[in-house]
């Protein structure tokens, strides 16, 4: 009788064997197994063009939404700049992924200035979603006037660029020497008259620089002038 269970017993635990291992591959490994396969990651589209990024996406398996968002960012016009899903998620194989494309910068013209009022001309460029940066120059002629603005009235800039002002002051003001090295003379002369500096001397010396550009001054960038202090400027003349 002992023998029979013992008959019986062998044949059931390697049945009960089977199914047990049929369920925890069919329902737990399998599909773990089918998932994992069936996943993959998405590729980063950032700064890629939406020919580009759908040839990338079909490489791996994956579809690029033909609805695609174009915005006006400061990011380089036909790129991609945001995607969604993000780069390196998992999704499954014949997805679809969601681009948002640049069309380029803002382009805005520069209004026209108040030139005796520096407060109202600030708030304006600042409405225009422009920077604002304020120099003040001494010129006894146009105190309190705003005597120049660079890039000038009726410039095209991209949105969020700087405007510089030029602003005359009533005091003499004591600031640092500017840079003109490397500066051919007419840019050094456009410098020194927004600075009210005048050229004392032109002097001309053999140079591996180009001709015209400048290779000495005096004085020396950094050190503090005023308005009315001359400057004595080398420029090269070439090697000959």
């Amino acid at each position: 009788m002992r023998l029979l269970i013992k008959i019986l017993i062998v044949p059931l635990m390697i049945f009960f064997g089977f199914i047990l291992n049929l369920f925890l591959y069919g329902f737990l490994i399998l599909p773990i197994f089918v998932k994992t396969s069936w996943e993959v990651r998405v590729p980063n589209l950032i700064g890629l063009t939406p020919k580009e990024a759908k040839e990338l996406l079909k490489k791996v398996n994956l579809k690029l939404d033909e609805k695609i968002i174009y915005e006006e960012r400061n990011f380089p016009e036909g790129r991609i700049f945001k995607q969604k899903p993000e780069p390196n998620s998992k999704i499954k194989r014949g997805q679809y992924v969601k681009i948002i494309v640049s069309s380029g910068p803002k382009f805005i013209k520069i209004p026209e200035i108040y030139e005796t009022d520096l407060e109202k001309t600030i708030q304006l460029l600042t409405q225009y979603d422009l920077k604002v940066k304020v120099e003040s120059i001494y010129n006894s002629q146009q105190e309190e006037k705003i005597i120049k603005v660079d890039p000038p009235p009726n410039t095209k800039v991209r949105q969020g660029s700087t405007v510089k002002i030029y602003f005359a002051t009533k005091e003499t003001k004591i600031f640092p020497m500017p840079n003109l090295y490397s500066l051919v003379i007419n840019e050094a002369r456009k410098i020194l008259e927004e600075y009210s500096l005048y050229i004392k001397e032109i002097r001309e010396t053999k140079s591996n620089e180009k001709r015209g550009v400048v290779i000495f001054q005096y004085p020396e960038e950094g050190t503090l002038v005023k308005p009315g202090d001359s400057v004595i400027i080398i420029i090269s003349k070439g090697n000959e």
